[in-house]
């Protein structure tokens, strides 16, 4: 049975109450989100609220914003949704402000790494496939165009440094741990040290093969599925050096920090699309 307009309505406010309070950093648990909905639908179940969650989730990530983190996106979505989520974000401008304002948060200092990385590394996550679709003009207009959450990421250099500085001392720290003090002593911040446009950011070694990391770090405020600009000498030195190279995607930085790493070949984990063009005159 369809969705009514009614149902569509109750389960798409109650999908960004659940991503304002994961933005804001205030606990929710989407169980009891769900057993709350379930009584104010018309006998719909958990997993059928699940579903439609999820496909919301697929709806923010094809515009451009991004979902909450613990539905994975899931397409052939009702009409309907879309346009009552679109809706919602027109009606509720605040919401995009609170994911602007959650992306330019800068902490005080780095958060300091334990050793290891199991309290904070997970699973990349999956290509969904899903493109950057056009949102109706009326939501294009009211909020000037798309916001880009990548790009705010990549001019907020203060936060990519701290970024930088916590991977930094992680790599120290797991190295110390795995008793390679030498190899400790000589991780380099390179971007620090050396400037940009190396194609990596720090330089660390493996902790079982002491072979050389070349490591890129991207960071965002947002969750796992913000997307992040690679430049071409990054993508090119992945592809030089695949056995040494590791992008490291920390999310979520001023908030229960975690990350993800990527092995080349990077096109293998993501969708590459290019969007910048050098203009010369020679």
């Amino acid at each position: 049975m369809d969705w009514s307009a009614r149902e569509v309505a109750l389960t798409v406010a109650d999908y960004f109450e659940m991503l304002l309070s994961e933005v804001e950093g205030r606990p929710y648990r989407k169980a009891d989100h769900r057993r709350e909905l379930m009584t104010r639908l018309d006998g719909r179940s958990a997993s059928s609220i699940e579903r439609k969650h999820q496909n919301i989730s697929a709806i923010l990530l094809e515009s451009g914003i991004p979902p909450i983190d613990g539905y994975k996106p899931l397409g052939n979505y009702q009409h309907l949704l879309r346009e009552t989520v679109f809706r919602f974000l027109r009606e509720h401008p605040e919401l995009q402000q609170s994911l602007i304002s959650a992306g330019l948060m800068i902490p005080g200092s780095a958060p300091t790494p334990l050793a290891g990385y199991g309290s904070i590394i997970v699973d990349p996550p999956s290509y969904s496939g899903f493109r950057l679709g056009e949102p109706p003009p009326c939501y294009e207009d009211r909020n000037h165009g798309r916001i880009d959450y990548a790009e705010n990421d990549l001019r907020n250099r203060a936060l990519g440094r701290l970024g930088e500085k916590f991977v930094f001392d992680l790599e120290k720290r797991n190295l110390l741990a795995a008793g390679h003090d030498d190899l400790a002593g000589r991780v380099e911040w390179a971007a620090d040290t050396r400037g940009d446009g190396l194609g990596y950011d720090i330089v660390s070694f493996d902790t079982e093969t002491g072979r050389e990391r070349l490591i890129e770090v991207k960071t965002t405020n947002l969750g796992i599925y913000t997307p992040f600009y690679i430049t071409r000498n990054e993508l090119s030195t992945s592809d030089r050096r695949p056995e040494e190279y590791r992008l490291y995607r920390l999310f979520r930085f001023s908030r229960d920090l975690r990350l993800f790493v990527m092995n080349p070949p990077l096109e293998r984990c993501c969708r590459l699309d290019p969007s910048v063009y050098r203009a010369s005159f020679g």
